[in-house]
């Protein structure tokens, strides 16, 4: 059995400026659609080159078209960097083809060359395959650009997210199944899998119309783990099904050590690959209540077990993003949540 879970579907529309070479100055735009919603996200960090990764990540796929393929409007458009529209056999070969790139070169050492390769270049693979608009489909993946000096803050990223009626209708252990399969493809650093908020823009610019979720239902993930992070040596929160791979799980004593210094009755970890494990914070992901005193103690100490690997908040001052006086100290409240 799988808990009905909080509705959050946030009304547009979605507003962006862009510059008018005609008119020489930002023109505003808007597109009616949602700015958040609830869903299931799964994301995986890869310290590899995109070179590497071709056969793991389009099985990977396979996994994810195959639990989907029934529900209807899951899957129905895509973008590369070089094409975009509506699926069909062409668009499939192109996606496979970006995927399994191995062109082998390597980014120039200058900090403006490299970042205008990851930005720019087509031999990196950057794909999106969505569902109908504001369905809650959604894949993608980014190959890490290969530098001259391997960068040990970059990776590749994996990300596949599902509604959460999804996970009703199927039940955790069907999305459970899903991350593990994919997980045992995939050379991954971490990676985790649970409930999440789907903001599109910047997440941090929907405090006002998201206080009243997050800092209620502390189980939503809320920031965005995108296409393109730079994880490096951390680990990306707590979530309801986290993996753990080198150099984490040698840190924290092997499967072993980690199953010795998690005591709640409802946490399992358990082997994905050599090396790797999920560790999951009960049979189905979990938001919480704070407001009824349900602060979810499970994931409360599985992130005291990997604190020291935490990834530092996003939005703290050294981040650069433009976060209103404020705001920049409720998010950093809110990124500790379970910590603090």
């Amino acid at each position: 059995m799988t808990p009905r879970y909080p509705r959050v579907r946030i009304p547009g529309p979605v507003k962006w400026n862009t510059w008018s070479e005609e008119k020489q100055q930002l023109v505003e735009n808007s597109w009616d659609r949602l700015t958040a919603r609830d869903t299931v996200r799964i994301i995986f960090f890869m310290p590899e080159d995109y070179f590497f990764l071709g056969p793991a990540v389009s099985r990977a796929l396979d996994l994810y078209v195959r639990a989907v393929e029934e529900w209807p409007g899951a899957l129905s458009d895509y973008r590369l960097r070089d094409s975009s529209g509506p699926l069909s056999l062409r668009g499939w070969t192109r996606i496979r083809e970006a995927i399994h790139r191995t062109e082998r070169w390597a980014a120039k050492e200058g900090p403006y060359e490299a970042m205008e390769a990851a930005r720019m270049d087509p031999r990196i693979p950057h794909v999106y395959v969505s569902g109908v608009q504001d369905s809650g489909f959604f894949f993608a993946y980014k190959g890490r650009t290969p530098y001259r000096r391997p960068s040990f803050d970059s990776v590749s990223v994996l990300l596949v997210s599902l509604p959460t009626e999804y996970l009703e209708e199927h039940g955790a252990e069907a999305v459970r199944e899903l991350a593990v399969s994919m997980a045992a493809e995939l050379p991954f650093q971490s990676g985790h899998a649970g409930l999440a908020l789907d903001c599109w823009g910047a997440e941090y610019r929907r405090l006002d119309t998201l206080r009243h979720v997050i800092f209620r239902h502390p189980g939503f993930d809320f920031r965005i783990a995108g296409v393109g992070d730079t994880m490096g040596d951390h680990v990306d929160g707590v979530h309801w099904l986290n993996f753990l791979g080198p150099p984490f799980l040698k840190r924290l004593g092997g499967a072993t050590g980690l199953r010795r210094r998690l005591q709640s009755p409802s946490t399992t970890v358990q082997r994905v690959a050599p090396e790797r494990v999920v560790v999951s914070l009960g049979p189905w992901p979990e938001v919480g209540d704070v407001t009824l005193g349900d602060n979810l103690p499970a994931y409360r100490e599985f992130a005291r077990v990997i604190e020291r690997f935490a990834e530092p908040s996003p939005w703290s001052e050294q981040c650069g993003r433009r976060v209103r006086p404020g705001d920049d100290m409720e998010l950093v409240r809110w990124w500790y949540r379970f910590t603090r």
